[in-house]
């Protein structure tokens, strides 16, 4: 009875989970698929390459000059002496100005181009490390339901074992016990698989449960390398430092006097006179006059203040570069000794492991439908079996891990 109301349990659950999942639609897709699909669905990217435009467009700030003054005038008192008249100006400053800041508005482009670099590299290592994930989920389904097929064989073989009066009732029950918890492990499987299924959804930005195609295209074989130098973060940090260096350039140049120039057209407005003054002299045309004008700062206190920051933040652009320097050096010498570890495991897995796990699941079914080994012993050969198979698809998915690791430090 015990027995029968934990596999009523185990079913409704299933089917519980089951109608969730039949609510959203599923696809199923390769690694290449599901990253080519985050980097076109992710709403961060999606930020990041507006930024990335919107700096563009700044540039187009440059050379930003003062508003145009313009003012018409007319004196009273005078008449039609020069100051009745329509005054042009301008403001400006030297062309080094304009350069510096076209410059430093380009490094500021490029530091966010750099930043969009780093979103779309932790993406991707976002995006592969859920996808194997959910690989690795897969596959421990596979191994209970191919564990069920062989709980059902040994359940079968111990109730005709039973029935013909050659064993007791303890192996009939045990044979029992061990394929419901086979079946509450499959089912936390599945669970696990769903909820990973969700994980990776979230970062793609879409509804659909993607189910895992391994298609062989993940290049497993890493080159080792020491060459850094492509990392964006260091990208990033180098870009920042650009900036720093470009802004305190800009700033140098407020110690630079600004120019002015300026025409001016005399002008009589006939139809106001209030005082009747003869303007017979001026009948002959309307004069024209110029002015040249140098702005020399006075005070140079703000300017001072304004160098003095722009020097500070050099300095901690150049700091963050030497700290990103030995933080990915130390992060990719730890993640290469991880890779060597992973890959020295599954090489054993693969070699050594597996084929022997094969040979006692052969060997231990023949044993035990012969009678030469009873159920304790097949059961342990069982779950030794089980066992390295799990550590056998875990240890490729480490091995799996610790490249896009790598890959993720080098930026590729």
């Amino acid at each position: 009875m015990k027995y029968k109301l934990i596999a009523l349990s185990i079913l409704i659950l299933n089917s519980y989970f089951s109608m969730n999942v039949m609510a959203q639609s599923t696809k199923s897709m390769t690694l290449k698929e599901v990253l080519r699909m985050a980097t076109e669905n992710n709403i961060g990217l999606q930020s990041a390459r507006l930024t990335v435009e919107k700096s563009k467009i700044l540039q187009g700030t440059a050379v930003n000059l003062d508003a145009t003054s313009l003012s018409l005038s007319q004196d009273p008192t005078s008449g039609g002496s020069p100051d009745n008249a329509i005054t042009i100006s301008q403001n400006f400053a030297l062309p080094s100005v304009y350069s510096a800041r076209e410059k430093m508005l380009k490094a500021q482009t490029e530091s966010e181009q750099r930043k969009l670099s780093v979103n779309e590299n932790e993406l991707r290592r976002e995006v592969s490390l859920a996808f194997f994930d959910l690989l690795y989920a897969h596959d421990i389904i596979e191994i209970y339901t191919r564990q069920d097929s062989i709980y059902q064989d040994f359940n079968r073989m111990a109730v005709a074992k039973y029935n013909a009066g050659e064993t007791g009732r303890l192996e009939q029950m045990n044979a029992k016990r061990l394929k419901i918890e086979n079946e509450i492990k499959s089912q936390n499987a599945r669970r696990y698989f769903q909820t990973t299924q969700l994980m990776l959804a979230k970062l793609l930005n879409v509804d659909t449960l993607i189910v895992p195609e391994d298609d062989n295209t993940f290049d497993d074989v890493y080159n080792d390398t020491t060459d850094l130098s492509d990392s964006p973060l260091l990208s990033l940090a180098r870009a920042e430092e650009e900036v720093a260096t470009r802004q305190l350039s800009l700033e140098k140049r407020g110690y630079l006097p600004t120019f002015s120039v300026g025409a001016n057209l005399q002008m009589v407005i006939k139809g106001f006179n209030p005082y009747n003054i003869d303007r017979r002299a001026y009948s002959k045309g309307d004069f024209m006059g110029f002015s040249v004008g140098v702005n020399i700062p006075l005070s140079f206190g703000a300017t001072k203040a304004r160098v003095k920051a722009a020097k500070k933040d050099l300095e901690i652009a150049k700091l963050n570069l030497r700290s990103q320097e030995n933080m990915i050096k130390r992060t990719y010498e730890a993640a290469y000794n991880n890779y060597i570890t992973a890959k020295d495991l599954l090489n054993y897995y693969k070699n050594t492991g597996i084929p022997q796990a094969q040979e006692v699941e052969r060997i231990s079914r023949v044993s035990y439908e012969n009678g030469s080994i009873g159920y304790v012993e097949f059961m342990q050969n069982m779950q030794t079996a089980l066992d390295v198979w799990a550590s056998y698809i875990d240890a490729q998915r480490n091995y799996k891990k610790a490249i896009v690791e790598l890959n993720y430090l080098n930026g590729k």
